[in-house]
């Protein structure tokens, strides 16, 4: 679900509604509360290893930053970044995806597609 918003959400975030603005952060929120309660008692998200789940997340989270390039847009619209509260609400998925994008099995596919967010 959270996937499949996120792509509407930056798709159509020029003409985005508030309607489209409340489910996204609807969306958003289930989502990083679900996974920060799982990261409180594992060192992954589905146990004590690395699975798709995290593959998963770490390519649906570090698309769904890219609402960081339009806040511009949003602003004009009165709405703010959706994730703009993010580290300081769900520390445990922001230093997760941080600490699994700097890993060579991730950096060496993703390359510099989350530097622009690292120096935010």
């Amino acid at each position: 679900m959270f996937a499949r918003e996120a792509q509407v959400y930056l798709l159509e975030i020029e003409t985005l509604t508030k309607e489209g603005y409340k489910r996204m952060a609807a969306a958003y929120e289930f989502y990083v509360s679900g996974l920060e309660e799982s990261l409180s008692n594992n060192s992954y998200i589905a146990g004590k290893d690395l699975t798709i789940a995290d593959i998963s997340f770490v390519c649906d989270f570090a698309q769904f930053l890219r609402e960081g390039h339009y806040q511009e847009i949003l602003k004009n619209k009165g709405l703010d970044l959706i994730s703009k509260n993010g580290p300081k609400n769900n520390p445990k998925v922001y230093s997760h995806l941080l600490d699994l994008s700097g890993r060579e099995e991730f950096s060496s596919v993703m390359g510099t597609y989350l530097d622009w967010y690292k120096k935010e």
